[in-house]
């Protein structure tokens, strides 16, 4: 039936968005600690810039 189908397609994709979205934020993660161990500290950076 059509409802499973969009239920199940509403179900992947909002697990896939999970993962994109927890890898994003791993990458930030990274990113500032690279920036902090290089001196720059997070009220240099505008955060709002790199989402």
């Amino acid at each position: 039936d059509r409802d499973g189908n969009m239920l199940l397609w509403w179900s992947e994709k909002s697990a896939l968005q999970q993962q994109q979205l927890e890898r994003q934020e791993q990458q930030l993660e990274l990113l500032l600690g690279l920036l902090r161990r290089s001196g720059v500290s997070e009220r240099d950076l505008d955060l709002d810039n790199l989402s």
